[in-house]
This record gives C-alpha cells, structure tokens and sequence, in this order.
C-alpha cells in the first residue's frame, strides 16, 4: 500500500510537469490572431482560483479589447501571475488591469516581499527556482512562461517592491 502512493504521488508529479512543460511550449506557438476582452479574460481567471474577495480580488473596466491575441495566452498569463503571487506573496492578492494610452496595464499586487534583488533574472529562466521556494509544489516555469508570454504579445514585464508589498507589471500594446 505505501509502495502503491508513493508510485501514485511521482505519477501525479510528473503529470504536472508535462503539463506545465507543454504550456510552455504551447505559449511560443499560439496564433495571435484574435480580439480578446481582456477584463472579462481577467474577472475569469481570477474568479477561476475561487478565493473570497478579501483575499484575492479583479479591478476591471467593464470591456478592455486587445486585438492581435490569444485569449489561452492572456488567460495563462493572468493565472500564472496570481498563482506565484498567492504561491510566493501574501494576501491581499489584487489584479487590476486598465487601459493607458495606447497600452493595456495589467498589475498584481500581493502584500509579500517580491523576488530577491540577486538573481532575480535567473529566476525567470526555464526550471529555475528560488531557495524560498524549495518547499512551495512547481518546477520553475511559471515565470519562464509568463515571460514567454509578454515577449510574445510584445510587451514589457517590470517588479516593484513597494512599502505595502510586491507588484508585477505588464504593459501590452492594445494593437499590434
């Protein structure tokens, strides 16, 4: 019987490295080819995690359209950034996506203290991981893939460490 878990617990593991491994290659070869609402992309995603609303919460306008898309790599990039948020932050988790010029500015704020000032572009490569994080379930792609995903919709990724916590920002051309 123990032999029969620990076979199931490294078979679910490895299910979700293929899994995480194939969203990774899948965000290089998305057609981006659509216009997405990208407020309702972020309600969804952030409604998806099912956490109350003082623990994780979406600002949206009521329609925010981004055109030359893929609402399955907006989608994954919303997902990503609040799971490392609530992984690796603390709550409140905050999404707020608006429309600034000619750029649309999606935001996640978490009330922790962000990725370390050394090495923090290491991390945002493939299967690296932090030591904070040796004990939280991943392997290491969600930035990798969150970054493969802005560069896609050429856009820009910044980290800002704040008096009242960490935020990630991603600014994406409306059209492209």
């Amino acid at each position: 019987m123990l032999f029969r878990s620990a076979v199931t617990r490294n078979v679910d593991v490895a299910d979700r490295l293929i899994a995480s491994f194939l969203e990774f290659v899948r965000a290089g070869t998305l057609t981006l080819e659509e216009t997405v609402d990208a407020a309702a992309v972020v309600r969804q995603a952030v409604a998806g995690f099912g956490r109350p609303p003082q623990a994780l919460q979406a600002l949206a306008p009521k329609r925010l359209l981004l055109h030359g898309a893929s609402s399955l790599l907006l989608e994954r990039l919303v997902v990503n950034l609040v799971d490392n948020a609530l992984k690796h932050g603390a709550l409140p988790v905050q999404v707020r996506v608006a429309s600034v010029g000619d750029d649309m500015q999606l935001t996640v704020v978490d009330a922790g203290p962000g990725l370390p000032a050394a090495g923090a572009e290491r991390l945002m490569e493939a299967f690296a991981r932090g030591d904070a994080s040796r004990h939280v379930p991943g392997f290491g792609l969600g930035l990798a893939i969150i970054v493969q995903i802005v560069t896609r919709l050429q856009g820009r990724l910044h980290f800002e460490r704040g008096p009242h916590g960490h935020a990630v920002q991603v600014v994406l051309p409306l059209r492209r």
